[in-house]
């Protein structure tokens, strides 16, 4: 099946087609590009107990105020 030439190399695509997956940064990069489209944030929180340490991400988007 050949890659559909409107189609960017977003996941799904990647996914579909079976490319190798991008480095973590690249990844992150992508996240924020489709988080910024939906007009929303991305913090990226590092996290961490007695025996582990990791990455938390938090997305917010669509934010509205009540009335």
């Amino acid at each position: 099946m050949a890659l559909p030439k409107h189609t960017g190399p977003g996941a799904l695509t990647r996914k579909m087609f079976g490319y190798t997956a991008p480095s973590h940064e690249q990844l992150i990069e992508e996240l924020k590009y489709i988080i910024e489209e939906m007009g929303g944030t991305i913090e990226v929180l590092d996290c961490y107990d007695k025996s582990n340490n990791w990455q938390k991400l938090i997305i917010e988007y669509d934010i509205k105020e009540k009335n």
